[in-house]
């Protein structure tokens, strides 16, 4: 605030009032905010929790979730608060970005690219440490390939910039995916394929209505390049191959999935075929609107049916009894193996009893089971079962497979619905190991891959 002095009748700054700075502070938090660009973070954050449910086939755990989602939305919105401190040039002169707080002066440069690797640096080390290493190595790449491969050389290059560096845009489900299964699989690169041909459709409606102002500051788009003719067979010929790519998934979700993914990507091509009837724009402003709604709601509809009760396995399975706890009596259950025969675990009682809880995608249980079925061979004569249970698995073809390879000799539990899985506690951190002993009393309970000391330490109780 500036007032006169009395005394010497110049000019001088005073104090502003409490209210005032505290409003300025609030203003500066919410620019620093807009640095992240939080709207697309939304979406990109959507996408990671899309592919987490599918991965985990239901709900992931709540530590699980908000330690990927916050982490994933840290490594994006760092990179991208280090691309307005980039762009801080051409953000100046076009009428879309010239608001921004860098080209508008309320933060200075340094300070926006300083806070960007901060951003970046921290959310790669919450999901390094609370989720998965791989999850945040993709973290890592996607916001280096975005900030150094599509920022930094191809945005002002070629026109071709937002087909390649769109693919930035596609690593959040990888991320969400790796959080969930410390590896990926051919179900998580088809959502990345999905994000990627989306990208060129939905950047390339958008910047047919800027094609001027990206011409001013001399940035390639395809509009102001080749043409709004040219972007128009652009836009058709991506959005009918991201049809074609959408339904990759409904190879492991089922006719549900694909029936509403072909709706979605329908809708989609019903409005870029109004780019032939429409002599305006128009057509580019509804497309862009909806190429918004159709990747959340794509999304959506993975893990909705990701996470519906498996109704294709016939399998009756019961459980009965407390929560397991050590010291406690196991809960009872009834089940099948992939042979149809019927497993109850009270029918084994007087022998000593594993149960481990496992997945095909669980790259943990394949470093415990080579363990356990050493124990299992040492201690047969004993007695000594180890019961496989599944993590709400459906390809039985696959898990014949998984359990050959690693788990020879366990005798398969089936439960696609996880029910003994929440009555033993088990959430998505696989491998569990429930250790039951000849009296039905569960005496250790290992989650995560057993290490051998740890099982040397818990056999002896368990053998009695």
């Amino acid at each position: 605030m500036i007032v006169a002095d009395p005394v010497l009748e110049q000019p001088v700054l005073a104090a502003a009032p409490a209210s005032a700075r505290m409003a300025g502070a609030g203003r500066l938090a919410l620019d620093y905010l807009s640095l992240l660009k939080p709207r697309i973070g939304l979406l990109l954050v959507s996408t990671e929790l899309g592919a987490m449910v599918v991965a985990a086939r239901g709900w992931p755990g709540a530590g699980l979730t908000l330690a990927a989602l916050g982490g994933g939305a840290l490594a994006a919105g760092g990179a991208s608060a280090i691309n307005c401190w980039f762009d801080r040039d051409i953000d100046a002169v076009m009428a879309r970005t010239c608001a921004r707080p860098v080209p508008a002066g309320r933060i200075p440069p340094w300070k926006a690219l300083a806070f960007g690797i901060a951003a970046g640096i921290i959310g790669v080390a919450i999901l390094a440490w609370f989720t998965t290493m791989l999850a945040a190595g993709l973290a890592l790449a996607g916001g280096l390939f975005y900030v150094l491969v599509y920022t930094m050389w191809l945005k002002r290059s070629t026109a071709q910039n937002i087909v390649i560096g769109g693919a930035a845009g596609a690593f959040p489900p990888l991320c969400g995916w790796a959080a969930v299964t410390g590896r990926l699989s051919l179900l998580a690169l088809s959502l990345f394929a999905v994000i990627f041909f989306w990208t060129p459709p939905h950047f390339w409606s958008l910047a047919l209505l800027l094609q001027r102002q990206y011409r001013a500051v001399r940035v390639p788009m395809l509009p102001s390049v080749a043409g709004e003719e040219r972007t128009r067979r652009a836009i058709a010929g991506y959005a009918a191959v991201l049809l074609g790519v959408s339904l990759l998934p409904a190879l492991w979700l089922g006719q549900l999935f694909l029936y509403g993914s072909l709706a979605l990507g329908t809708v989609m091509l019903a409005l870029v075929a109004g780019a032939w009837l429409d002599r305006g724009l128009n057509w580019a402003v509804r497309l862009f609107h909806y190429s918004l709604l159709y990747l959340a709601l794509f999304f959506a509809l993975a893990a909705t049916v990701a996470a519906l009760p498996v109704a294709t396995q016939a399998v009756a399975v019961s459980v009965a009894g407390a929560p397991a706890g050590t010291g406690v009596a196991a809960p009872d259950f009834t089940s099948q193996d992939l042979d149809g025969r019927t497993v109850r675990l009270s029918a084994l009682r007087g022998k000593p009893v594993i149960v481990t809880f496992w997945a095909t995608w669980c790259t943990a249980c394949q470093d415990e089971m080579p363990l356990l079925r050493q124990a299992l061979d040492a201690n047969r004569a004993s007695g000594l079962t180890v019961l496989a249970a599944d993590y709400r698995e459906t390809d039985r073809t696959a898990m014949k497979r998984f359990l050959q390879r690693f788990g020879a000799g366990m005798r398969p539990v089936l439960d696609p619905q996880g029910r003994i899985a929440q009555a033993y506690g088990v959430r998505i951190g696989l491998p569990v190991s429930v250790f039951v002993d000849r009296a039905g009393t569960v005496v250790a309970i290992q989650v995560g891959a057993i290490s051998r000391a740890e099982l040397a330490a818990d056999l002896p109780k368990l053998m009695g």
